[in-house]
């Protein structure tokens, strides 16, 4: 008995053949990989199902490149990430607003570029200073004004399929909308 038959049984595994190819047949294709890109539809797939976010590995690994405290070229340092993630909690625009619509989008990005980056410099030190950032009152309120707009039949005009899918992955599980590098890594 396989893996597959063991998690949904011979009856559920028959059924999802024809999806497990297709994806499998999609994912394959060399056009996706020419320039180290990841198609898309796996992007979302591993956001709806895992809940982590893809990103540019640059750090190496679970130590990331630097010590917490560091001041990495360029002059980027942890303290300034986590008050970046601090301010953007401040609500901006009036409920139902363009305004607020688009604040909330760009605090999806701006989370998950911030976590990447703290993964990516600081490891999963770097990931937990973010994490314990992101699980204050003020962030899990801009997470119930996210869920509010995102109830909006037009909230999602204008953002692509990946984009979606992370505010979906946000709105599911806040604490574990992180890098899936830091996921395998236990973060």
């Amino acid at each position: 008995m396989g893996f597959l038959d063991r998690l949904f049984g011979r009856k559920d595994r028959d059924a999802l053949t024809p999806l497990y190819n297709a994806v499998v047949t999609e994912a394959r294709r060399p056009a996706w990989y020419l320039e180290g890109q990841v198609p898309d539809t796996l992007v979302v797939a591993e956001l709806d199902k895992v809940g982590c976010f893809q990103h540019e590995a640059l750090g190496l690994g679970p130590e990331g490149q630097f010590p917490l405290t560091a001041v990495i070229p360029g002059g980027g340092r942890m303290a300034a990430s986590t008050a970046d993630a601090q301010t953007s909690a401040i609500a901006q625009g009036e409920p139902g607003s363009t305004d607020r619509r688009s604040w909330l989008k760009h605090y999806v990005e701006q989370r998950t570029w911030l976590t990447e980056f703290a993964y990516s410099n600081f490891g999963l030190a770097g990931v937990q200073a973010m994490q314990r950032t992101y699980l204050s009152p003020e962030h899990a309120a801009v997470v119930d004004l996210l869920r509010e707009e995102a109830g909006s039949p037009d909230f999602f005009d204008g953002l692509d399929i990946v984009q979606r899918a992370k505010v979906r992955s946000l709105l599911r599980d806040p604490a574990r909308f992180l890098p899936c590098g830091a996921v395998k890594y236990g973060a």
